[in-house]
C-alpha cells in the first residue's frame, strides 16, 4: 500500500478525534508495518498524576495498529470521515514496564501477524510495542475489528 518516511497526518487512516486520538504523526507505514509518534499532553484523557495511564498507552497501541488495516478504506475516495468504527476486540498479551510522564515522546511500533480481510470489515493480530529512546514501555497484541458501518 502506503509507503513512507515521511510525516503522515494519522486523520488520514484513523477516524479518531481530539480528546480521543493518541497518535499524532505516522512516521512509517508499510502494509504490515507501522511506526507512530505521540507526544504526552498535560489536558489530555487519562493522565494520573502527571503520567499517561495504562488504558492511555492501550489505546495509543491499538490506534496506531489500526492504521494498518485503516490504511485500505482511507485510500477509498468513496469513504467519508466517520463511515469506519474500530473496536479492541482482544487484549491477547499485554505488559506495561514503565508509564510514560507529561512532555515526553513515545515511538509506538507494530506489526501485522495476520488478518482476515471482508468486504465490509477486517479482523487482525498484531503486535505492538512502546519505546522512549530505545527503552520498551509497554508490549501488547491485540485482536482488532474494524468495520465500515455506512454500507
Amino acid at each position: 500500500m502506503i509507503k513512507s518516511n515521511q510525516n503522515i497526518a494519522i486523520q488520514q487512516f484513523l477516524p479518531h478525534r481530539q480528546p480521543m486520538l493518541f497518535v499524532d504523526t505516522i512516521i512509517l507505514i508499510e502494509t504490515n508495518y507501522v511506526e507512530a509518534i505521540y507526544t504526552i499532553k498535560s489536558d489530555q484523557l487519562f493522565l494520573q498524576n502527571d503520567y499517561f495511564s495504562e488504558i492511555g498507552l492501550i489505546e495509543n497501541m491499538a490506534q496506531v495498529c489500526s492504521s494498518i488495516i485503516g490504511q485500505k478504506y482511507f485510500i477509498d475516495d468513496d469513504l467519508q470521515k466517520g463511515d469506519l468504527i474500530g473496536y479492541i476486540s482482544t487484549i491477547k498479551t499485554c505488559t506495561i514496564y514503565n508509564l510514560p510522564k507529561i512532555n515526553q515522546t513515545i515511538l509506538t511500533k507494530a506489526k501485522l501477524l495476520e488478518v482476515f480481510d471482508y468486504e465490509d470489515y477486517a479482523i487482525s493480530t498484531m503486535e505492538t510495542q512502546v519505546f522512549i529512546d530505545d527503552k520498551v514501555y509497554a508490549t501488547a497484541t491485540l485482536n482488532l475489528l474494524l468495520q465500515n458501518h455506512k454500507r
